[in-house]
């Protein structure tokens, strides 16, 4: 509900990044998001058909999000990202 008081929209795709078992089916049965990326499974996007219609799924890459600051092979600050 705030995004959509604040920009005047809904967002167009959800990543929770601790989804449960329903996670997904709940977000199809909304129909308020075109995608989420609530996977690690691919490198590409690609569609599921689980929930009765087809849904988008963009994998979350862990080498190219944040998730690089919080690995300890990753970035420790800023300067390394800039680097």
């Amino acid at each position: 509900e705030i995004p959509r008081r604040l920009f005047g929209k809904p967002p167009a795709g959800i990543y929770q990044g601790k989804p449960n078992v329903n996670t997904r089916r709940y977000v199809v049965e909304e129909r308020t998001f075109l995608y989420d990326a609530d996977s690690y499974a691919d490198d590409l996007p690609y569609w599921n058909f689980q929930h009765g219609r087809p849904h988008l799924i963009v994998p979350y890459t862990l080498s190219e999000n944040d998730m690089r600051f919080v690995t300890a092979s990753g970035f420790s600050h800023g300067d390394e990202f800039a680097q």
